[in-house]
């Protein structure tokens, strides 16, 4: 029994790695921006980003992302055209490029706006409004100062491989455990 134990364990754990590695998962943080001139270490941006580097050129690139959220908005979902726009690459040697462009406004009416731009290098701008408030604008610039923080959502196969030695271990104590007799169970 141990035996198919450790096979099942094995397996499933060589099947998961596997398609951790066939589709990424990632998380971004950028972390200090100049906001009115001034460098402010705690303004942080951040996102994810998910796809499969088709190609396996070893770049995830857009046409191979199947999500990029950033400032609220999944750039692969919103309609392309003037009003969403995205250009984007990743790559651990050459870090992660951005632009994004996002308009919405409820026309015909024109009651509410929003826009939300990410360009690394360069600037966040996030803006909104409507016919009952004071709109809200915010624009950050990148600075040499900005750290980029890129982390995989998605636990790499050799914790898997950890969390199915791991099962079998403790079937092996569950086991090995069920003919003992506690003393504290004697009658």
């Amino acid at each position: 029994m141990l035996k198919k134990i450790c096979y099942i364990a094995t397996l499933a754990s060589l099947s998961l790695g596997a398609q951790a590695q066939e589709h990424q998962y990632f998380n971004f943080f950028y972390t200090g921006f100049v906001n009115d001139g001034v460098f402010n270490p705690h303004i942080r941006y951040g996102g994810s980003f998910s796809g499969k580097d088709l190609n396996n050129d070893g770049v995830l690139t857009t046409n191979e992302l199947t999500s990029m959220v950033a400032l609220d908005v999944d750039y692969t979902k919103c309609a392309a055209g003037p009003n969403c726009t995205l250009d984007f690459s990743f790559d651990y040697k050459n870090g992660l490029s951005i632009a994004a462009h996002y308009y919405y406004d409820n026309a015909p009416h024109f009651e509410t706006w929003s826009e939300r731009n990410f360009n690394t290098g360069d600037s966040v701008y996030r803006y909104a409004a409507n016919r009952e408030s004071i709109p809200f604008s915010r624009l950050d610039y990148f600075s040499p100062q900005t750290q980029l923080q890129v982390l995989s959502a998605v636990p790499e196969p050799g914790a898997y491989a950890m969390m199915g030695l791991g099962l079998v271990a403790l079937a092996a104590m569950y086991r090995r455990r069920k003919y003992v007799i506690h003393p504290g169970l004697v009658a």
